[in-house]
């Protein structure tokens, strides 16, 4: 069966077709497009989060998707040396210049990066900060020939 293996109706999880993303998460510019290009692989974020699979990443203040990755864990909350890991990964250099802006510091992994070829405008709701809900339209438009592979 083309796109995946089904035994007794069911696909399995390694084995099924892609989904698009059905939300997207807002991270600012510049680190929407290190997360994108796999430059960066842990969004620091103040809370943990149990969304995994497939999401859009949509540049803060922009209106605009700019790539695709899969959310695969979250680590945390994380110790200072973690902090530091996670600054070196987010281009940061060796030690961070600041504290935590949290309280609690947790990484998101990132895995599958894909940038767009050309961002995809979307309607952002007022007052979302975290998480977009993609209308269809979107959704459809978020197609692997879109996308770009980063190169290994």
């Amino acid at each position: 069966m083309a796109g995946g293996r089904r035994d007794q109706g069911r696909w399995f999880a390694a084995e099924a077709p892609p989904a698009p993303p059905t939300r997207a998460l807002v991270v600012r510019a510049p680190w929407a497009g290190m997360l994108v290009r796999g430059d960066k692989t842990w969004e620091i974020r103040g809370a943990a989060t149990h969304v995994r699979g497939p999401i859009a990443i949509a540049q803060g203040g922009t209106g605009l998707i700019v790539g695709t990755a899969v959310l695969s864990d979250c680590l945390g909350p994380l110790t200072l040396d973690q902090y530091r890991e996670a600054w070196r990964q987010r281009g940061g250099g060796d030690h961070p210049e600041a504290p935590s802006p949290y309280p609690l510091a947790f990484a998101w992994v990132m895995t599958h990066p894909s940038a767009l070829r050309m961002p995809i405008p979307y309607s952002h709701p007022s007052g979302a900060v975290i998480w977009v809900k993609l209308s269809e339209a979107t959704r459809s438009r978020l197609t692997p020939s879109d996308t770009t592979e980063p190169p290994h």
